[in-house]
């Protein structure tokens, strides 16, 4: 089990959208800058995965409730994209991502708390569920 932290807010949906509708390349910027951060964030926190499938387990702090959720989860992508380029997933395809549980939730430090679990933790904890 590994966790990553995505220290920054990151663009919504929405914000996407909205860039894309304002200028032809404004868009691919964003998602260029967005996976280039997390693929940072990825190489300093985390090590290469072995083992797939991976659950990916998701808490997504806004400082409000203004943003909507599926509009917030929509940065998975970038996130997703940027362990693949950091060389941690070898690939963000259904054969290495078997689920992607998202929770929301409020503080005042924006970020995303990703906790990855391989196949193998997976095996571990269904032979002992007490294994805490």
């Amino acid at each position: 089990m590994q966790t990553l932290i995505i220290d920054k807010p990151l663009c919504t949906l929405n914000e996407y959208i909205k860039a894309e509708r304002s200028g032809k390349y404004i868009g691919a910027s964003i998602k260029k800058a967005e996976t280039f951060f997390c693929m940072v964030c990825a190489k300093n926190q985390l090590r290469p995965i072995e083992e797939y499938p991976l659950v990916l387990d998701c808490m997504w702090y806004t400082k409000n409730k203004r943003k909507d959720p599926d509009g917030i989860a929509f940065a998975i992508k970038f996130i997703l994209d940027g362990m693949q380029d950091a060389g941690i997933i070898i690939n963000d395809g259904q054969s290495q991502i078997k689920e992607i549980n998202h929770k929301f939730g409020n503080d005042v430090n924006e970020r995303v708390e990703i906790t990855i679990t391989d196949e193998t933790d997976l095996k571990d904890f269904a032979t002992y569920p007490n294994k805490c």
